[in-house]
């Protein structure tokens, strides 16, 4: 039994743990490392995790695995200074423990894709049913080995353009997810702006974290990662870059007392597909006739942990029908 996953965020890398027992898998992303949105940027001497910025746990299988990986030293708590400025004032920001990864966020999907085959810089743009099998093609124009099961691991909207003429693609149509713009910033010393991390409940800045203040980062040279409101990055999404830039240095000046125009570092990164705008309903796990199953963060409310439960999902459910 022969299984490809496209994609190796945290869904694709747990089904495919899952599945590994039971077939041969394989995964093809199209970057060059592992994670998707819990993924690390490298420039020089600064270090900044750029989409996911912590994760939290609640169910006990997430709960397990996190567990698993603080005793390796591959997660650590983050207890941050956490403030939340809210109608114009600041005032602790609470919830669930917060985990990171250590030293990095990506070093988590790096663990967890430990021994599995996965090829990066493989961008698929055709899946097509042959023969009772499913053949993926490359944007290198070459084709894979037949596979007897596909599972399909990306943001929704991307899978859409995969999935023409399949049972699955109506529903699909029907998630939306926002967009979001993170802004990175690098500085040639330590910095203390008197929190860790600021919640900010008006547009178009939604968060700030002293990526520098996380466990196990460097912190002689400060990096802050500046991430923008959902319905401010909706509604700006096709605007000019530098624009988008230049706004949020002013805002982020304005709310941790830095010029940061005088940072050595900055730069932005666009995420189009960063979090649910609706909970879908209605798109199945798998169609077992087709020999095709979907999952995602998307699928269970976001975030790490719903990309880990979606991945852990779909494989229970493709082992019922191989074993």
């Amino acid at each position: 039994m022969r299984i490809a996953i496209i994609g190796a965020g945290i869904s694709g890398i747990t089904a495919a743990r899952e599945l590994s027992n039971y077939a041969e898998v394989v995964i093809f992303e199209k970057s060059r490392g592992v994670g998707g949105r819990m993924s690390t940027r490298y420039a020089g001497v600064h270090e900044f995790d750029h989409g996911a910025q912590y994760f939290t746990a609640s169910t006990e299988e997430f709960l397990s695995v996190v567990s698993s990986m603080i005793d390796q030293e591959i997660v650590q708590r983050w207890p941050a200074r956490a403030q939340y400025l809210k109608s114009g004032s600041y005032e602790k920001d609470t919830g669930k423990d917060r985990f990171v990864g250590t030293p990095r966020m990506n070093q988590v999907p790096k663990f967890l894709a430990r021994d599995l085959n996965i090829n990066t810089e493989h961008r698929v743009l055709r899946i097509e049913k042959v023969n009772n099998s499913w053949i993926l093609s490359f944007d290198d124009q070459q084709a894979s080995d037949p596979f007897d099961w596909l599972v399909i691991a990306i943001p929704a909207p991307q899978a859409t353009t995969l999935l023409t003429g399949n049972k699955v693609l109506q529903s699909l149509g029907d998630v939306r997810m926002n967009a979001c713009f993170s802004l990175m910033l690098g500085f040639d010393k330590s910095i203390d702006v008197g929190w860790d991390t600021l919640r900010v409940d008006h547009d178009p800045v939604s968060w700030i974290a002293v990526n520098s203040a996380k466990p196990g980062r460097h912190k002689q040279y400060g990096t802050l990662v500046v991430q923008t409101s959902e319905t401010w990055s909706n509604r700006h999404q096709e605007y000019d870059l530098p624009w988008i830039q230049s706004s949020l240095e002013t805002v982020t000046s304005s709310l941790t007392g830095l010029n940061v125009a005088t940072a050595p570092f900055r730069k932005l990164h666009r995420w189009l597909y960063a979090s649910n705008a609706n909970t879908p309903h209605g798109v199945p796990v798998s169609v077992p006739e087709d020999q095709i199953g979907i999952c995602g963060d998307w699928r269970e409310g976001g975030r790490v942990e719903g990309a880990f439960l979606s991945g852990r999902r779909i494989a229970h459910e493709i082992i019922k029908h191989i074993r």
